[in-house]
């Protein structure tokens, strides 16, 4: 009997299939010949002539001004990154107000001006910088972000400022929502330079997945100014981080009116590693609480300096603090605060108001060690006559 063997075969086949319309990714750059407008969706606004989509990556380096900006509002926008300001020279503006997806960066001013508006929709990123390149004054860049309503999403890290000298990076938050997957960074540290950034809130929602930095490794002012809005911090926050390649001197956290300021665990105030010059930073008590504010709430530690560190703690007294003590804000501390030999403590009457005596409490915390804050200079704790500032701990 004849017998027959049996077997399976398997076969590779590789098909190799190019769809017509299909774009696997392109390169385009903003060139306004679409005419009036500035619409974002016209294909001929860009080089070469074809409406976005996700895969590309977009740049607006030129032929938009303050005046005639970039506009989406009536379509929703898709792309792989936006670059705005490339280089020394250019200029990009754009106005959001629909939805802009980017899966990756979003960039506003590299190496040039650039200005975003944003009055609503939904702007979701990989990551978000403002002022990203760590040049030198020879091309400085200047970067604004303002939004109204709407929404921020991150799925990273939200960057404002990378330091660099001649630098401007300012965000202006009047409404809306941001919320930062990881880390939020005002001056990041990428150069030890003297740039200035500025996060302006007045309203609206900043939440915070992870830590923030308030200048690092800075030498420029790097300020946070909040008078309204809910901020949350999830984990911690430095406040003027030095580090062993560069001095940090610039940081200042400025709490006024309706602010809301909270951060999950611990705030660090002029600390980290350097091997030679100052590492300080600010936090400014502004007045007292008005509207919804609260005081300014930490779940864990709050460290004010080191051997290295000026850090001040700043308070203005205003007349609602004078009308009724407990109007003036102070920090809550769940856990330990502790000031180092060479912090300071900084406080005045605001502007318009007549002094008068009182006593205002600062800080509360379960435990407060002290190893020898005194006043910022200029201030009179001269008591020989009556007349001056005293406190305790």
């Amino acid at each position: 009997m004849k017998r027959t063997l049996a077997s399976l075969s398997v076969v590779a086949v590789t098909v190799l299939a190019l769809l017509p319309g299909v774009s696997l990714g392109d390169a385009l750059a903003w060139d306004a010949n679409g005419g009036t407008g500035g619409a974002w969706e016209t294909a001929a606004n860009w080089n070469p002539d074809q409406t976005p989509v996700a895969a590309d990556t977009l740049s607006i380096n030129a032929a938009s001004s303050s005046g005639s900006p970039v506009v989406i509002s009536g379509a929703a926008a898709n792309a792989t990154s936006l670059m705005l300001g490339n280089a020394a020279g250019n200029t990009g503006y754009l106005s959001i107000g629909n939805n802009l997806t980017l899966s990756g960066a979003m960039t506003v001013a590299f190496k040039g001006t650039a200005e975003v508006t944003q009055t609503s929709g939904t702007v979701s990123v990989g990551n978000l910088g403002v002022v990203t390149h760590s040049s030198s004054a020879a091309s400085p860049e200047h970067g604004y972000y303002t939004i109204s309503a709407g929404s921020i999403s991150t799925s990273t890290t939200f960057n404002v400022s990378t330091n660099a000298t001649g630098t401007t990076a300012q965000f202006h938050q009047d409404g809306g929502t941001i919320t930062v997957g990881t880390n939020f960074m005002l001056g990041s540290g990428l150069t030890a330079g003297s740039g200035t950034g500025l996060y302006e809130m007045t309203a609206g929602i900043l939440t915070v997945t992870g830590s923030g930095d308030i200048a690092y490794k800075s030498a420029g002012t790097q300020e946070f100014r909040q008078s309204g809005g809910t901020v949350s911090i999830g984990t911690t926050l430095n406040i003027g981080r030095g580090h062993s390649t560069g001095a940090s001197t610039g940081g200042i956290l400025v709490l006024s009116d309706a602010a809301q300021f909270s951060v999950g665990t611990n705030v660090a105030v002029g600390t980290g590693t350097l091997t030679a010059g100052p590492v300080n930073g600010k936090i400014k008590l502004d007045g007292s609480k008005t509207g919804a504010g609260t005081d300014m709430a930490i779940g864990g530690n709050l460290t004010f300096g080191n051997t290295q560190s000026s850090s001040t703690l700043i308070a203005v007294i205003d007349n609602d603090a004078i009308t009724l003590a407990s109007n003036m804000r102070k920090i809550g501390v769940t856990g330990t605060a502790t000031f180092a030999s060479t912090s300071l403590l900084d406080v005045a009457f605001g502007a318009g108001v007549t002094p008068s005596a009182g006593t205002w409490t600062l800080l509360t915390a379960a435990t407060l060690t002290d190893n020898g804050l005194s006043f910022a200079a200029g201030v009179d704790d001269d008591l020989s006559d009556g007349i001056g500032w005293s406190f305790s701990t």
